[in-house]
């Protein structure tokens, strides 16, 4: 299930910090922002229906 607003509001230490991220693992931007979102607990994991 995704989150209703899928761009939550950032601040500018925020973007900076994905920059730098993703620059370190060599990840796109919109990868390094779900990463940053699941282990942040923005994101919650996805469980397939049983």
């Amino acid at each position: 299930m995704d989150a209703p607003n899928p761009q939550p509001d950032t601040t500018q230490q925020d973007d900076t910090d994905v920059e730098r991220l993703a620059e370190i693992t060599k990840m796109s931007l919109d990868s390094t922002r779900t990463f940053l979102d699941f282990h942040s607990g923005k994101r919650a994991l996805r469980r397939d229906p049983e």
